[in-house]
């Protein structure tokens, strides 16, 4: 497997590049209106500002007017003379609005229509560094990363060649109203690698509620400070089509030493090409990356073929690494036992110290000299087994360690000149589930409420689990299962003091944050009862119980939230393939005193787009006058409801002849609702704000509606591209 290494400064070159493309070709498309019947067609046209619209007439006599002088709200005038069948008209609109025109022989038999412009999208926020008197480190390479005060997340990592005293740095990918740290470092001792001060000269920055262009200005100094800068490992995946849906955990251990340093996720992974990104290696160290899907999707590690597993090997890093990896069915048992050789040429054991994990196999070959392995306890009284050979030549000697420790052995006939060695057995990797335990002390107050207790992925943002208890001692513990090795979790939790039966905020309620990082185990956490409140803005959640689901086993399963009096999408939950006949679907977004409609649907005829019962299967529950957390139940019927055609949507009436995306904002999955103006949909991409391409769809057929799963995205905004034909539209969304 190759290595390779990216210059991110030609990265953000690239992705300028990008951006300028966009904006000149990708925010400015053509639409076109055909002229004939007596009607423009279609009658309705939103576009976005720079967006031309061309008329083409096709039959009889017409014309366009936009003109100020007939419709004096439109905010600029356009049209053309009257005409017979043949001529174009085309105008480009530069000012946001809503436009009406009229072709002025036959306005009186309805031949009008309208073009609404929306404003020009906005350009990505940038900050911008400006750095004087760096005088100090020409020739040298500085290095800068952006990183999220509140999520800890690096955005965006620079590398530049100081080649002047003054310079500055632009860096893409910040988020008005969000906070930074700006860590930054010269490679003064030019070894290529971060070295504390005052061997290389580091500094910190803070950039507090960013605004739309922030800038922030450094002056050299003295006033270094240790960022602790880590190297980054990119694993760039490609092809992973066989594991959509599944999940993905990732492993980065010490190839020295098996130690475990990172433990990283995709669940469920979402498109075939993705990248998965640690900040633990470290120059000159060699390391094993190991991964696999759960291609059982039973929850746990299972030995390939029944899940898939793979290692590769990075040896000897440099600095920031990429790795890529194609998939293939070369797999490994990355749990299962290994064998490691060690050599007895003379006078020496190669490796001298070997570190294994139990149940793996130790293989000594004699390639010169008589020689012997003797770890026997008589020898060596500390080792917890005995093991070893007799002297001879041309041996080869294996042995199998089932126990953990430390074990010293040597060669008897040369164990006084120096010929020793050691072999390191670490206990066997425990992947878990593991579990919470929660110590609660001085509850007094709060006997006789009742407490609620969720544990939330610091990560993903998804919630465990949750637990509701009734306090009846002062003293007492919550045990939550399930928790991950190598992740990291908040643990809040709340007191009904007012006893209302909902959540309020304190101090009507009394409400504490826990943090619980990077899971090694079992693990507890103690509470002492305390006035150090945190508005933990808990939510009440939603659980939809199907039964008898067995007509829809590996289809998928589609359940969208809408608030009753505004038809508003609140959430959309997707299971894909409904793998039992029993199974929950949550949602955390409904609110006491609130209505709802839940609507699902299953992909019955396995098209990949809604349509209407009985091609497809779809419902409506309705749920009235929210109380807090709810359990409602469905057993698999035949009473179908065509949840995006019923007279009590009138967000979806509204939007007919539209491309229609919701939710939006949405944290999980999103949906492209295609009228049938837009015929022959074909390719659908998504870009980030960097103008970096995330996803791409090719569509066969003629699709109504489109779904996306973007949970691995990474919150902010985003633009899909959809083409028809020759026309291409711009929408915008937000991934929170």
């Amino acid at each position: 497997m190759k290595t390779s290494f990216t210059s991110v400064t030609f990265r953000s070159f690239v992705y300028t590049c990008i951006l300028v493309s966009l904006s000149a070709n990708l925010f400015a498309v053509s639409h076109n209106v055909t002229v004939k019947n007596y009607e423009f067609s279609p009658k309705e046209l939103t576009i976005n500002v720079g967006d031309v619209v061309i008329w083409t007439n096709t039959e009889g006599t017409h014309n366009v007017n936009g003109t100020k002088g007939t419709f004096p709200n439109n905010s600029e005038s356009f049209g053309n003379e009257v005409a017979a069948a043949g001529w174009t008209y085309n105008y480009a609109f530069n000012t946001a609005g809503t436009y009406d025109y009229q072709c002025d022989p036959h306005a009186a038999f309805g031949m009008i229509g309208k073009i609404i412009v929306n404003p020009k999208v906005d350009s990505p926020p940038t900050l911008t560094i400006n750095f004087t008197g760096m005088t100090p480190h020409i020739g040298e390479i500085l290095w800068l990363a952006v990183v999220d005060k509140a999520t800890m997340m690096e955005i965006a990592r620079v590398k530049k060649a100081v080649d002047a005293a003054d310079f500055n740095m632009i860096v893409s990918g910040i988020e008005t109203g969000k906070s930074y740290n700006v860590d930054f470092w010269a490679d003064h001792n030019k070894n290529g690698i971060y070295d504390a001060f005052p061997v290389d000269h580091s500094w910190r920055l803070t950039l507090d509620n960013a605004t739309l262009n922030s800038v922030l200005n450094f002056a050299h100094n003295t006033n270094f400070t240790d960022i602790a800068w880590k190297n980054k490992l990119t694993v760039h995946f490609t092809g992973m089509t066989p594991h959509l849906g599944q999940k993905l955990t990732l492993y980065l251990k010490q190839a020295d030493t098996n130690v475990y340093v990172d433990t990283l996720m995709v669940d469920p992974v979402g498109t075939a090409i993705f990248d998965i990104m640690s900040y633990k290696i470290m120059p000159g160290k060699s390391y094993k990356i190991d991964f696999y899907a759960d291609h059982n999707n039973n929850g746990k590690y299972d030995a390939p073929p029944a899940d898939h597993a793979w290692r590769i090997k990075l040896n000897n890093v440099l600095g920031d690494t990429i790795v890529n990896f194609v998939h293939n069915t070369s797999f490994t048992d990355i749990f299962g036992p290994q064998s490691h050789n060690i050599t007895a040429d003379p006078l020496t054991f190669t490796p001298a110290i070997q570190t294994i994990s139990v149940g793996d196999t130790v293989i000594w070959t004699n390639t010169q000299g008589n020689h012997n392995v003797n770890g026997t306890k008589t020898t060596f009284p500390n080792n917890p087994e005995s093991f070893g050979n007799e002297v001879g030549a041309g041996w080869t000697y294996e042995y199998v360690f089932i126990t953990a420790g430390t074990y010293d052995y040597q060669c008897d006939p040369h164990a006084a000149l120096g010929m020793v060695g050691q072999i390191i057995v670490t206990p066997k990797l425990e992947t878990g589930p593991f579990t919470l335990t929660v110590n609660f002390t001085g509850m007094t107050p709060h006997v006789g409420e009742t407490l609620w207790l969720a544990v939330i992925d610091k990560t993903s943002k998804m919630e465990l689990s949750r637990v509701k208890k009734a306090v009846d001692a002062v003293e007492f513990s919550i045990e939550v299962p399930g928790i991950e090795m190598g992740k990291s979790y908040n643990v809040d939790f709340w007191a009904d003091h007012n006893k209302n039966g909902i959540y309020d905020s304190f101090p009507a309620d009394h409400s504490w944050r826990l943090t619980l990082d990077n899971v090694t185990g079992n693990s507890v956490l103690d509470f002492a009862h305390n006035t150090n409140f945190t508005d933990i803005a808990w939510k009440n959640r939603l659980t939809v119980h199907f039964t008898g689901m067995t007509p829809h086993l590996g289809e998928m399963l589609m359940l969208y939230l809408k608030q009753s009096d505004t038809s508003l999408y609140k959430d959309t939950v997707m299971l894909d393939p409904v793998a039992t006949a029993d199974f929950d679907l949550m949602s955390y977004e409904i609110k006491p005193g609130q209505s709802y409609h839940i609507d699902f649907y299953a992909d019955h005829n396995k098209s990949g787009v809604y349509n209407s019962p009985p091609s497809d299967h779809a419902w409506r529950i309705d749920l009235n006058n929210v109380e807090g957390d709810t359990i409602v139940n469905f057993v698999h019927n035949t009473t179908f409801t065509d949840i995006f055609n019923v007279t009590s949507v009138p967000e979806i009436a509204n939007r007919s002849g539209k491309l229609y995306i919701f939710p939006n904002p949405t944290s999980q999955y999103l949906n492209l609702k295609i009228p049938d103006s837009y015929e022959s949909v074909r390719n659908i991409k998504v870009y980030s704000i960097t103008g970096s391409l995330v996803n791409i769809k090719t569509i066969s057929g003629n699709a109504e509606q489109v779904n996306f799963d973007v949970s691995q995205f990474k919150n902010g905004i985003y633009f899909m591209e959809i083409k028809a034909g020759n026309r291409k539209e711009v929408l915008k969304f937000i991934k929170r």
